[in-house]
């Protein structure tokens, strides 16, 4: 008996532990180049990282809260915006000269091949790549973000 109780408190142990785990990825698409970007959330931080299972690429963080506005997203964050038929979710990694911009942008009356989910990356403010996410791979969790 003493030792079903255990196997049970473990697996509830397990669950519990698997879910945060899952409650932690705000953002995740494969490329067609193989690579993989994601954005997980560490307390008030949210981690960009690109590459393949073996190996990243790059890893970046950006505060999730202003600072200074306790309860109000970073700049870096934009949320839900809309902008004619279209509403996207945004967030921006900074590293020296580079910016990472991950959008996430939907039609909200039809979803096409016009809309634009992936990151755009800029040296300075001058465009250097476009890596766009393969549409059946997207994993987009971003309301997760209002938690």
């Amino acid at each position: 008996m003493k030792k079903i109780k255990l196997i049970i408190l473990a697996s509830i142990f397990l669950l519990a532990f698997n879910t945060y785990a899952h409650d932690k990825l705000v953002f995740q698409c494969n490329t067609s180049h193989g690579k993989t970007m994601k954005i997980e959330r560490d307390n008030d931080t949210l981690i960009y990282s690109y590459g393949t299972p073996n190996k990243t690429d790059i890893t970046l963080n950006t505060k999730l809260y202003n600072l200074d506005i306790p309860g109000v997203f970073s700049s870096n964050v934009r949320l839900a915006n809309k902008s004619g038929q279209y509403i996207y979710n945004s967030v921006s990694f900074i590293n020296g000269e580079y910016s990472y911009n991950l959008t996430a942008l939907s039609d909200v009356n039809v979803p096409s091949d016009k809309t634009f989910t992936g990151v755009d990356v800029y040296k300075k403010s001058t465009p250097v790549a476009k890596i766009q996410c393969v549409t059946d791979t997207i994993k987009d969790n971003f309301e997760s973000l209002y938690n």
